[in-house]
């Protein structure tokens, strides 16, 4: 089941049981422990996982703004290499 997506799953106890694997839900008990949970989380995030949360913040704020259409694109021109002078 594990792996699976929850469209291929045939009973609604299937379904609820893959969601339920991937999700992870916590308490804590003031906003210092929220702060430290939140670090913790993004330390321990892959960098493609923190890759792809930065793609869907700028694809939510873009449409949030009212922009319709695709959203922008990493543009290839941000980097490169140029002979140091001096």
């Amino acid at each position: 089941m594990k792996g699976e997506s929850p469209e291929k799953a045939t009973t609604t106890e299937e379904r609820r049981a893959m969601r339920r694997q991937g999700l992870v839900f916590g308490r804590v008990s003031s906003f210092e422990a929220l702060a430290g949970a939140d670090l913790d989380f993004w330390a321990l995030a892959t960098l493609g996982e923190k890759f792809q949360a930065t793609m869907e913040l700028v694809r939510d704020s873009w449409h949030l703004k009212g922009n319709d259409g695709p959203v922008p694109r990493l543009d290839r021109r941000i980097g490169g290499v140029r002979k140091l002078r001096g």
